[in-house]
């Protein structure tokens, strides 16, 4: 049996159990000096929510997995994307995409689509953004679509990487932010990254919440989302929570149209078996076999 180890540099860096792990929270360079197999996270920046009170929350930015990528000798640009702006302050307006991550050209996460203004359809992106009032949702390419409107009072949320987008309600209230995923808390090993512990997990990529006609605010999705603001604003507008990918939240009405929440940050999170501590425990683990009379030569390469 052989081994082969990864060897790079960049980003920060950190060992955890027997892996080495490299952390992007901003785009900078992965220097490969000893390629091979590598486990990988990538998550694109959210999308920015709507501006005023009856628009759409902005759609997660998109996570792609990979547990076996290839890394080949060199250096690669890891693109850690923004995440969108928030429609601005003062009339309606639909919030900007959030921008792609990726690891040089071999994964690329698509970022958020922004939510809608009023009467506008959300955003196609990563996760769909939420539609505006009486409107469409953006579709997701990676993940869940936007939360639909088929009313005058509300906008529906923006998607997640774990669920479609809440519609707006009947009583004027705005969708909430679809759910984003744990399923990768385990490669989360920083307390910084991800949304609060949930049932004793983190959650990455929420949808932000749609804006209604009441002063009632849309939950978030959990993942970083946003909270939509209705009419009269009740607080201030509501950003995606950074390196989290979560969609900003509609930014309610308060006089005139607020400015919608920015989307969150995205993350590239790569780690492998790390040669110092996997070579000592292979090395004590041949200690042991040859004390049984077990042949080990090739354990180690």
């Amino acid at each position: 049996m052989s081994f082969r180890f990864v060897r790079a540099s960049g980003g920060t860096e950190s060992t955890v159990g027997y892996y080495r792990i490299h952390k992007f929270l901003s785009t900078g360079n992965l220097i490969v000096s000893f390629g091979g197999k590598a486990e990988v996270l990538v998550i694109g920046g959210g999308g920015g929510g709507s501006s005023g009170n009856v628009g759409g929350g902005g759609g997660a930015g998109g996570l792609l997995y990979d547990v076996d990528l290839i890394l080949s000798a060199g250096t690669y640009t890891i693109t850690v994307g923004a995440g969108g702006a928030g429609g601005a302050a003062g009339s309606y307006n639909s919030g900007a995409n959030g921008v792609d991550s990726s690891i040089g050209s071999l994964l690329v996460a698509t970022g958020g689509g922004g939510g809608g203004k009023n009467a506008v359809a959300g955003i196609d992106g990563g996760c769909g953004g939420g539609a505006g009032s009486n409107s469409a949702h953006g579709h997701g390419s990676i993940g869940y679509d936007g939360g639909v409107s088929a009313i005058a009072g509300g906008g529906g949320g923006g998607g997640g990487m774990g669920a479609v987008g809440g519609d707006a309600s009947g009583t004027n209230i705005g969708g909430p932010g679809g759910v984003g995923l744990i399923t990768y808390t385990a490669f989360l090993y920083d307390a910084s990254i991800g949304d609060a512990l949930y049932a004793g997990g983190r959650y990455v990529c929420g949808g932000g919440g749609g804006g209604g006609n009441t002063p009632v605010t849309s939950a978030g999705g959990k993942g970083g989302g946003g909270k939509g603001n209705g009419y009269p604003m009740t607080g201030t507008e509501q950003h995606g929570a950074a390196n989290t990918g979560g969609g900003g939240g509609c930014g309610g009405y308060q006089a005139t149209p607020i400015i919608g929440g920015t989307g969150g940050s995205g993350l590239v999170l790569i780690r492998y078996l790390y040669p110092g501590v996997t070579e000592n425990y292979l090395h004590a683990r041949r200690d042991r076999m040859n004390i049984k009379g077990v042949s080990t030569q090739n354990c180690l390469a």
